[in-house]
């Protein structure tokens, strides 16, 4: 085989990379006959093809998650690129935005009010960093919630329902000891201590022995 035809075989194949119905199938045969007796306007035809095929196949290569999408924007150099993100829905370009603007030390209702709507509308899809730091400010910031135990219990036990490794380890704890209106409940703690564990968290089996020891 010679260059030209493997020239034309690698296009054909790249056209059909995506699948089609029969009758382009069909239309591609007759174009790749075309091409290989050395027609130069159906060997353009063909090569645009291919290399629309091949754009396409790029572009699907490059969709990433939310995580990578937010990581890409934060380290991108370009300003505003997470803040057009969260725009998006991005919950973590929401949930992060929503902390920078918490550090603000001069901080003002209205900039409360957009760092609540953001933290709300990342924690409303069930995203674990969102929940544990509405928990987190509930429990000891008082910047954007007031100051509120049971609430803070509550949403830090959210955040620790979808996997929120540190928010199981905290919820683990507060069982073991009754802190921020929890039930004092050994059985709970282990249970959410363990899963700690299991999600990796460095301090979990540390707790764990403690909790051994104080039910001897």
């Amino acid at each position: 085989m010679n260059r030209s035809s493997i020239w034309i075989a690698v296009c054909a194949m790249l056209v059909t990379a995506c699948g089609g119905d029969p009758q382009e199938e069909q239309s591609l045969e007759v174009l790749v006959e075309q091409a290989a007796r050395g027609d130069a306007s159906i060997m353009a035809e063909l090569e645009r093809r291919a290399n629309e095929t091949a754009a396409e196949i790029a572009s699907d290569a490059f969709v990433v998650d939310a995580e990578t999408a937010f990581q890409q924007a934060l380290y991108s150099g370009e300003a505003g690129a997470v803040e057009a993100l969260s725009d998006t829905g991005n919950a973590f370009a929401q949930t992060h935005l929503a902390a920078a603007i918490s550090l603000q030390p001069d901080i003002n209702e209205s900039d409360m009010e957009r760092a609540r709507g953001l933290l709300e509308a990342a924690a409303s899809s069930g995203h674990g960093p969102a929940l544990f730091r509405i928990g987190e400010d509930y429990r000891a910031s008082g910047k954007i919630y007031p100051l509120d135990e049971p609430m803070a219990f509550a949403k830090g036990l959210d955040a620790a329902q979808v996997g929120h490794v540190e928010a199981m380890y905290q919820t683990g704890i507060r069982f073991q000891y009754g802190l921020l209106s929890a039930p004092k409940d050994p059985a709970q703690a282990r249970e959410w201590l363990e899963r700690a564990k299991a999600a990796g968290h460095a301090d979990a089996q540390r707790q764990l022995n403690e909790l051994d020891q104080s039910s001897e």
